[in-house]
């Protein structure tokens, strides 16, 4: 058969029905990513037969009998687990953690305990958390003794230490009656049902995502105290149901509802997770449908009766007690440097004619020709093309920052002017994206990319980004690339393709070492006395072996902790450490510091760490504020890269972000510096020099710039699905990325399930979509929170009107805690004015998109400064989403009620940022208010009030509250 099909590969004729005989045609998948398997599965890969009855054990062995344990044997039993060869494990994870459900490991004691004749589990106590990755397979061990201890261990490669994830004990079962409540009678009487359809996105905001097997959950009702639910077994390749007494997902699904049931404290933001099981008893049954009784035993705990689809006893746990779930160790653990290095790749896009719009789109080379006087009467088409001139190549960070001015200007327009509200800009940009078509990039060009990828996610459906070569079949396929849903294109040769954020593929070059010798000579650390650069030369010193360092900021020897840190690394080992300020926007400076470095140390690598921050959301970013945050790693950069260009150097590293790829929300200027440098990195490459542009996500050390970052930012980060990563973990991936081939790659920590939360919100980069699973659009993904929009909007125009303003608040305050962070909705007040709230700038933006998102209406970029808390938010929402909704007239005293619930938020709004006096001034006159109010309360019964109030009172009243209030 090999012989054959190397004749074949090579282009032999080879007569294969000769071969095989009759046979029949498989049809291969027309898309060529949909992995479908032609083969058999083979779960019990060995190298010896399997001698396991068990679907994830491929072998066991009886243990000899021990005297000290009454001449009793036990038994053992091992597997490898690994997400090639189960599947479906890939389904349950838990604060980005791919987390072995709590029922795998406890099917697999009752499996040993019945092995050694055992009924019962008396008690199994979960004691580490058993995680997989992606890349590597984990070797498990199953262990019951004579003494009928059970054990659950595993060991990952690499590890010489066996980590004991359970223990437990087995009995007899001597109770007459093992399933405890009969649930023949289905459902009880008198039982009621309970919504459970928001259950899993619920779950899936506290960081718990179960896939299509885990989601077996079809019926609950509540019945007293106790819950009862239906489950049923999804179907689904590789799960293997029948091998199991009862399925480990299926079981899962039966204990869903505890959050239903009130046994916990929902509030909490880690959730829960089972930690002891007693009295647990499980017969054969094979069933794929089960029914459930689940009942609060105490704190924390609860009892499950188990029954089969037709109330024939299976089982049962007589406690089951449940703890917060240890996110930090589950972050720990899920760690896999192979696993979080990603890179850029580009899918072929085809362009239908069902794309175009009936009206074609414009071009212009400056938006002034749009702003026209006339403009005041003419229609502005839907979509408006506008190309990026290239640069001239003469001074390539001056062209760069010419390219982002202009667009800083461009976007502002385009935000501010309410005539393009319904239209798109569409920025064409030339050679700013790397391939084989265009190996020498223009840095100047890729710097625009990462400035509106940033702008894009501020701003969902606003922009459009394609990149072309000087091809005209490239130039001809512009108009109706623009008209495609896709927010970045790339047009070489006339063939679209948009991007997308990948595992990187391999391993090291098989023609390059493991990793640059760094220790030969002089490594160059820019921005290298505080933050990732300190962290940065102890790993060079104490894992690389190199002996001479240099190492600038701006203050040198000045600069905080510089001492301690030359002490620290000169302790490592470092011969030569040499501190010096350096201003790297300077190119005298750089090349000031790059003669001094020693000839007999001289300079073998640069690693350029500099760099600044100063976020905002495009409207409210300035040249200014543009420029000091490209010099340092525009100018930087390039200094560096002209100044060394004749020396033999073995690496040069460019510390950029995932910002530059991602677009992150509040950092265009940001994003467009790292993306400067992606683009350099590439230059270099294609001229035959080393570089490397590590494009890094967020380390949790709070130092550096990474020490400026608030909470809601933190909040922000994790719920786009970007975790951060230990020091440790980040070093481990700056080692992996050095050994790679690839110019640009993304280290990164991304919980991927929490990617597709953000997709289907609407918050995610386009790059994310393969990563996250979901499907190509501008908005993203579609899934849980569009659904609940979908059902939003569908509620409010069913509801009365007072139930769908409500539970349009309702909607408002759950997005607003979302944004900030908050478990409780409780937190958030309905009249508590936004910026008392914590909402600033940027998590406005966040809000007013994700409300957007799920209202479908267009909505402003200064919606909670128009409408300062959720109660006058709500009522906007409402009236948009039901315009014809209500046809009573309020009241006068409606009226009246809701003008002074809006002055009083304005109140709040500006009150604390009045001087002392004037908020006496302020404070006094509220008090005169509320006499004379209460005097005319006294004057009269409720109803004469209220009929004073219906009369010329409203206006006295309002005009008393604009004068004396501003």
């Amino acid at each position: 058969m090999g012989a054959l099909a190397q004749l074949h590969v090579r282009g032999a004729a080879v007569d294969w029905d000769a071969f095989f005989g009759p046979r029949r045609p498989v049809d291969l998948p027309t898309y060529a990513f949909q992995r479908q398997r032609y083969w058999l599965n083979t779960p019990h890969e060995t190298t010896t037969a399997s001698t396991s009855d068990h679907p994830l054990l491929d072998a066991v062995i009886d243990l000899p009998a021990d005297e000290e344990h009454g001449g009793v044997g036990g038994i053992a039993a091992g597997g490898r687990l690994s997400l090639q060869r189960h599947p479906w494990l890939a389904e349950h994870v838990v604060h980005g953690a791919v987390l072995v459900p709590s029922t795998v490991l406890l099917e697999m004691a009752v499996w040993a305990a019945r092995k050694a004749g055992c009924d019962i589990i008396d008690e199994f106590t979960l004691e580490a958390p058993l995680v997989l990755s992606r890349t590597a397979d984990r070797d498990i061990r199953v262990v019951i003794d004579g003494k009928h201890v059970i054990s659950v261990h595993s060991r990952g490669k690499g590890e010489t230490e066996w980590t004991r994830n359970a223990v437990g004990v087995a009995g007899a079962d001597t109770t007459t009656d093992p399933a405890g409540e009969s649930l023949v009678t289905w459902p009880p009487v008198g039982a009621v049902d309970v919504p459970f359809e928001d259950e899993y996105a619920r779950l899936s905001d506290a960081g718990f995502h179960y896939g299509p097997l885990f989601r077996g959950l079809k019926q609950v009702w509540r019945h007293g105290d106790a819950l009862f639910a239906e489950v049923e077994l999804p179907a689904a390749e590789g799960a293997e149901p029948g091998r199991f007494r009862i399925h480990p997902a299926l079981l899962h699904a039966a204990l869903l509802p505890v959050g239903l049931a009130q046994v916990v404290d929902d509030s909490r933001p880690e959730g829960w997770l089972p930690s002891r099981f007693t009295g647990v008893r499980v017969h054969p049954a094979e069933a794929t449908g089960l029914r459930v009784r689940l009942a609060h035993t105490g704190e924390n705990a609860l009892s499950v009766t188990i029954a089969d689809s037709s109330g024939v006893p299976v089982g049962g746990i007589a406690t089951l007690t449940l703890r917060p779930a240890d996110v930090a160790k589950l972050t720990e653990l899920s760690f896999d440097h192979q696993d979080s290095l990603f890179q850029v790749e580009w899918a072929p896009l085809a362009l239908t004619p069902a794309q175009a719009t009936a009206r074609q789109p414009e071009f212009v080379t400056d938006l002034d020709e749009l702003a026209a006087t006339d403009a005041e009467i003419r229609e502005i088409p839907p979509v408006v093309i506008a190309t990026i001139d290239r640069s001239d190549g003469n001074d390539t960070p001056a062209a760069a920052e010419r390219n982002i001015h202009r667009v800083l200007r461009w976007t502002q327009d385009w935000l501010s002017d309410d005539r393009y509200a319904e239209s798109r800009l569409v920025l064409v940009t030339r050679k700013a994206i790397h391939d084989e078509q265009v190996p020498h990039t223009d840095p100047a060009a890729t710097a625009i990319w990462g400035f509106v990828r940033s702008a894009q996610t501020e701003n969902p459906g606003r922009f459009t980004l394609i990149d072309t070569d000087d091809e005209p079949g490239s130039e001809a396929c512009v108009p109706a690339a623009a008209q495609s849903t896709e927010p970045q294109l790339k047009i070489r040769s006339g063939t679209v393709s948009t991007p997308r954020l990948a595992h990187a593929r391999g391993g090291p070059a098989q023609d390059a070492p493991v990793a640059p010798d760094l220790g030969g000579g002089t490594v160059l650390i820019t921005g290298g006395t505080s933050g990732l650069g300190a962290t940065l030369a102890r790993h060079l010193v104490e894992r690389h072996g190199v002996r001479s360092l240099v190492l600038t900021s701006r203050r040198g020897q000045a600069a905080p902790g510089a001492a301690e840190l030359r002490e620290q690394l000169t302790a490592a080992g470092a011969a030569q450490v040499e501190i010096a300020a350096c201003d790297v926007t300077s190119r005298t400076s750089v090349a000031r510091l790059l003669d001094a470095v020693p000839s007999g140390h001289p300079l073998t690598a640069v690693i350029h760490c500099a760099g600044v921050l100063d976020d905002g959301v495009v409207e409210a970013l300035t040249e200014d504020r543009v420029d000091a945050v490209l010099a340092p790693k525009v100018r930087g950069a390039w200094h560096l890269h002209e100044l060394t260009r004749h020396l033999d150097l073995s690496a040069f590293v460019l510390f950029s972000s995932v910002a530059s790829v991602l677009g992150t929300a509040g950092q265009a200027n940001y994003a467009a510096a790292n993306a400067f440098l992606n683009g350099l990195a590439e230059t270099r490459r294609a001229e035959g020099l080393p570089a490397s542009s590590l494009c890094w996500g967020f380390w949790a050390e709070r130092s550096g710039m990474g020490g400026e970052l608030g909470e809601a930012d933190l909040v922000r980060l994790q719920r786009q699905g970007v975790q951060a990563m230990s020091s440790h973990e980040g070093l481990a991936l700056f080692d992996a990325a050095l050994s790679r081939d690839e110019p640009v790659l993304v280290p990164a920590r991304l919980n991927l399930p929490a990617l597709g939360a953000a997709q289907a919100g609407h918050g995610g980069s386009p790059l994310l979509r393969a990563l996250a699973g979901t499907t190509s659009g501008a908005g993203g993904g579609t899934g849980g929170r569009q659904d609940a929009g979908i059902r939003l909007t569908q509620q409010v125009r069913s509801l009365p009107q007072a139930e769908a303003e409500a539970a349009v608040l309702d909607a408002v305050r759950a997005q607003t805690a979302l944004v900030l962070g908050h478990a409780d909705t409780r937190k958030i007040g309905p009249s508590v004015a936004f910026r008392e709230l914590g909402i600033d700038s940027l998590t406005a933006l966040e809000l007013r998109n994700k409300l957007a998102a799920m209202t479908g209406l267009k909505l402003p970029a200064t919606l909670t400064f128009d409408y300062p808390n959720p109660s006058s938010l709500a009522q906007f929402l409402y009236e948009g989403i039901a315009p014809d909704a209500g046809t009573d007239p309020a009241s006068p005293a409606d009226h009246l009620a809701k003008e002074i619930e809006e002055l009083g938020a304005r109140l709040e709004g500006a009150f604390l940022e009045l001087a002392a006096e004037d908020q006496t001034t302020i404070s006094t006159l509220l008090g005169e208010l509320q006499g004379r109010v209460r005097s005319m309360a006294s004057a009269g019964s409720p109803v004469a009030v209220v009929d004073q109030i219906s009369s010329a009172s409203v206006g006295e009243l309002l005009s008393l509250l604009d004068k004396e209030l501003g």
